[in-house]
């Protein structure tokens, strides 16, 4: 009988435009499930940290097998989930109070307890499990000094159609902005040319 070879880690699949992967990270459990079509709510249990991951490369139909390099990049987002996390909820809720003040002139809300549910007042970075939630990891395949750039897409109570998106070199955040600020490659190559 013919052993089969163990799978590496992380296990990725091809998905027609980039090389894909999940992985339980449990910094992002206890936000919002958002699985679902585009990023929008897929349960009303909280996530247990479950995170798709994508490779992304300069080619978008680019399905040479992974190189050791690029594997490691992944690897190094993975292990180093805690540090990604916290430099993601804190840069988001330090940015916070000015996304909520633009949305709620935006939405012009008759009714407060909807104000209150879409753009909840936060009084610390934890309490943003409640209105937002990870929709996917991207990985791109670019390094700088030995890290990654790493982009973070996430659904969000108060932006239903372009989700937030935070880009990060290892764990400093260069941006956020819309879901595209993670995983748009001219990005990324701005922050590469940087000295």
């Amino acid at each position: 009988m013919m052993r089969s070879a163990p799978p590496t880690f992380p296990d990725f699949a091809w998905e027609g435009y980039f090389w894909a992967t999940s992985a339980r990270l449990r910094s992002w459990s206890g936000y919002q499930a958002r699985n679902g079509p585009y990023g929008s709510v897929s349960s009303k249990s909280p996530s247990d940290g479950t995170v798709p991951i994508q490779l992304l490369r300069e080619g978008q139909s680019d399905n040479r097998p992974l190189s050791s390099d690029e594997i490691a990049l992944v690897k190094w987002a993975i292990e180093s989930e805690t540090a990604v996390h916290d430099a993601v909820v804190e840069g988001l809720f330090e940015r916070y109070p000015t996304i909520r003040e633009q949305y709620l002139d935006f939405f012009d809300f008759d009714d407060e307890a909807e104000a209150k549910k879409v753009l909840p007042k936060l009084q610390s970075p934890v309490e943003l499990k409640k209105p937002v939630g990870v929709v996917s990891m991207s990985v791109h395949s670019i390094a700088k000094d030995g890290m990654p750039f790493i982009g973070v897409e996430l659904g969000s109570t108060w932006e239903v159609e372009h989700g937030v998106g935070v880009l990060l070199h290892g764990a400093k955040v260069l941006e956020i902005g819309g879901a595209d600020t993670a995983f748009t490659r001219w990005i990324v190559r701005k922050y590469v040319t940087k000295e």
